[in-house]
């Protein structure tokens, strides 16, 4: 359940300016690494939480459960923004591996509107958004040159911009 809404969730952060705006510091690195994990703007984490975790309250799992959820959101998020050539194989049509996300980080902004999924690769594949080939993205990050990088003071204030 939480990673079909996730599934939707990032598609609108792609698509909607005013989500966008939140979810580029994610994207942001030109090095994706296991750090890009936790590369968030602190409203659009807010927003997630509140948005995903909504369910949980509804469903009300077992501590157990959310345990191993958290462990294997953790687990997923770390590889794969790792940057490793490692590949899932056939288990690519079940769960996202590097080889699906590092193409949604791909600096080409055709790219990055594929591969939405969390955890689990299904929702991409179903609603035809999934992308894997055999080859490495030739850079990551942003394409927007006025992206204040190196000031995390610009970063939290650079979704308020004016529109272009």
């Amino acid at each position: 359940v939480i990673d079909f809404i996730f599934y939707w969730t990032h598609r609108a952060k792609h698509s909607w300016t005013w989500w966008w705006r939140l979810h580029e510091t994610h994207h942001s690195a030109r090095e994706l690494d296991w750090l890009s994990t936790v590369r968030f703007h602190p409203l659009e984490k807010l927003l997630d939480r509140l948005i995903n975790l909504a369910p949980l309250l509804v469903l009300g799992p077992s501590d157990a459960a959310l345990g191993i959820w958290s462990g294997v959101d953790g687990f997923f998020g770390i590889l794969n923004h790792a940057n490793t050539r490692l590949r899932l194989g056939p288990l690519i049509y079940v769960f996202v591996g590097p080889e699906m996300h590092m193409w949604h980080h791909a600096r080409d902004p055709k790219r990055g509107q594929v591969n939405f999924g969390n955890n689990l690769s299904i929702f991409d594949w179903i609603f035809g958004t999934a992308y894997v080939v055999n080859e490495m993205p030739g850079e990551f990050g942003l394409a927007d040159e006025d992206y204040p990088l190196n000031d995390i003071a610009g970063q939290f204030v650079h979704p308020c911009r004016a529109r272009p």
